[in-house]
């Protein structure tokens, strides 16, 4: 039913109630005498648009009620996004923070490796006859070089110190190995592709 029928239900009211106030009246009895007719007609067509205003009503009723579930279910769907947005934020945080906890761990092992290898090198320069430096003293010293020292000597101390510095090597890189593709990422990155050799 149209809003214009249902203003057709409300006019046929006003008609009806017109009908009865414009009658006459009969004295002393409080009755008013109307057209049969004119009256019976008014209430069938009141008769029937009462059901089309009746449906419409509840037409409206039904479509609000439909709006306010919809509505219902929207907030119910923002609220569980957003509720799993913020469970993947934490995750990402803690999986983040997991990562960083594993680098810190996995370069321990790497940093034990990698900060004694300088003082190998000055052990085994100091083992074969050179001096190493002192970083106590104002003015650098050279290494002492010793004359008597044959030179067969020499060139096995640096044979020493070549197997010593490869070995170490061997290790270091090995330890990059077993310290997990993080650190590996991280060594690819700053210092560019390096050989498994």
């Amino acid at each position: 039913m149209t809003q214009a029928q249902s203003l057709d239900v409300l006019n046929l009211l006003e008609q009806l109630e017109e009908s009865v106030l414009d009658g006459t009246r009969v004295p002393l009895s409080g009755r008013i005498l109307v057209r049969e007719n004119d009256l019976l007609d008014l209430l069938d067509d009141v008769r029937a648009g009462l059901p089309a205003a009746i449906q419409q009503a509840q037409q409206i009723l039904e479509r609000q009620a439909q709006i306010l579930a919809d509505a219902q279910q929207q907030a119910q769907a923002i609220v569980a996004q957003a509720q799993q947005e913020r469970a993947l934020l934490i995750d990402q945080n803690s999986i983040r923070l997991q990562a960083e906890r594993d680098a810190s761990s996995s370069a321990k092992p790497f940093n034990r490796n990698v900060m004694p290898f300088g003082n190998r090198r000055s052990r085994k320069q100091h083992k074969c006859g050179a001096r190493p430096n002192s970083s106590s003293s104002k003015s650098a010293r050279k290494p002492t070089v010793f004359a008597s020292r044959p030179k067969p000597k020499s060139s096995s101390c640096a044979a020493k110190l070549n197997s010593s510095y490869l070995s170490s090597a061997k290790g270091f890189w090995s330890n990059v190995r077993s310290c997990g593709g993080v650190l590996t990422a991280m060594l690819t990155k700053f210092c560019g592709t390096w050989s498994s050799d």
